[in-house]
């Protein structure tokens, strides 16, 4: 299959764009959690493993919503 024929659940460039920015949103919610005071602090590792742990199970969600896309009709 040529690559510009796969769906764009299938574009690794596409896919790599998602899991960046479900990191980037996950990462936003970790450091709303900490008092205001102490938002500008550097990330720690802790909230950075919480960050991707909450990226991958909105991953692991989403790709079972989504359907493999289906062979063409030859």
């Amino acid at each position: 299959m040529p690559k510009d024929d796969r769906g764009a659940a299938m574009r690794p460039e596409d896919e790599l764009a998602r899991r960046v920015h479900r990191y980037q949103d996950a990462l936003i919610a970790v450091v709303r959690m900490r008092p205001e005071e102490e938002r500008t602090a550097p990330i720690t590792s802790e909230e950075h493993l919480l960050a991707e742990q909450i990226a991958e199970a909105v991953t692991a969600y989403e790709r079972g919503l989504r359907r493999p896309p289906l062979p063409h009709a030859r």
